[in-house]
Parts: C-alpha cells; sequence; structure tokens
C-alpha cells in the first residue's frame, strides 16, 4: 500500500532495504502475505499470472511477505 515520503525515509534511517524513490511512495506498491503459502508459492502464483512489474520475495521468518508493484518488471529475493 501506500507509504508517505516520510515513512519511507524513517524506514531507509532504520536501515530497512527500503528504495529512496519506493513505488510504495507513488501507491503504486503492495506487500502481502497470504495464510498457509510460502513466500515462494506466493511469487509463483504472481508470475503464473503473468505479472509485468516488481516482484520481490522476502523468506526471513521475521519478514515472510511478498512485495508486488507496477513498476519495471524485476525480481529480487531477501534470505
Amino acid at each position: 500500500g501506500f507509504r508517505s515520503p516520510k515513512l519511507n525515509e524513517m524506514l531507509r534511517k532504520k536501515e530497512h532495504k527500503v528504495a529512496s524513490h519506493s513505488q510504495h511512495s507513488l501507491g503504486h506498491a503492495v506487500d502481502f502475505r497470504v495464510v498457509g503459502m510460502t513466500p515462494k508459492e506466493m511469487r509463483k502464483e504472481l508470475e503464473k499470472l503473468g505479472w509485468k512489474g516488481g516482484i520481490g520475495q522476502y523468506d526471513k521468518v521475521e519478514d515472510r511477505f511478498v512485495h508486488a508493484d507496477v513498476g519495471p518488471d524485476r525480481r529480487w529475493r531477501e534470505r
């Protein structure tokens, strides 16, 4: 969902891996979890749907979510 520029900068300063010009700040991104699915399974479902945009897979126990945005087509994984 939307992240204000102020919140985005605060997260960056707390050393979270947050882009300075985040798609969240434009209202073009969402981070989500699906009960009963791993981040890998969620990512694969998005790819099967033909998602055009960014997909980030976050596997750490404290994260376990997927990021999806409508920016450039790219993929990344945080372990």
